[in-house]
């Protein structure tokens, strides 16, 4: 990966993480409603 395009990808992560952070709580609401539905599945370790 070039310079530049590690540089893109910061600001990208960082924008996308601004974007959950301002969804946060609603989001948490969708969630909330599939608590208990269906199975977890783990990995092996």
């Amino acid at each position: 990966m070039s310079k530049d395009a590690v540089i893109r990808h910061g600001e990208w992560l960082r924008g996308m993480k601004e974007k959950f952070l301002e969804r946060k709580q609603e989001l948490k609401g969708v969630v909330k409603q599939y608590v208990g539905v269906g199975d977890f599945i783990e990995a092996e370790k």
